[in-house]
């Protein structure tokens, strides 16, 4: 069976680098993108297994880059947790399909190597 790709987002990259060491270490397929035009890029080009979307980007915002997503047939599907330090955005995406899961920054490594583990699985 092939690696699962997940797209991480995120302009931080001490926090990007993190994220990547704890999906490879886990056994997935990487990509990284630090700001909102390089993600709709990757993902219209790659079409990854997941999408962790941060919300404050250069160039795009994540909520941007989300809309976007969903208006193209090739990238409306591809499940997208959001991942964010700015709180109370929550209910600006629940009309969004394909967002299956909200974080808010600091988040819990573990937890969130399980939530996309369960949206992967019920992709």
């Amino acid at each position: 069976m092939a690696k699962k790709t997940i797209l991480i987002v995120e302009d931080d990259l001490a926090i990007s680098d993190l994220l990547k060491f704890l999906f490879e270490k886990a056994g997935y397929s990487v990509l990284a993108a630090y700001d909102g035009e390089q993600a709709l890029n990757i993902a219209r080009t790659t079409r990854p297994d997941v999408i962790l979307l941060d919300i404050m980007l250069p160039k795009l915002d994540g909520y941007s880059v989300n809309r976007q997503l969903q208006l193209e047939k090739n990238t409306a599907n591809i499940p997208t947790i959001i991942l964010t330090a700015k709180g109370g955005m929550q209910q600006m995406f629940e009309l969004d399909k394909n967002v299956q899961v909200y974080i808010e920054k600091p988040f819990d490594p573990i937890i969130l190597r399980e939530k996309v583990a369960e949206v992967i699985r019920n992709g």
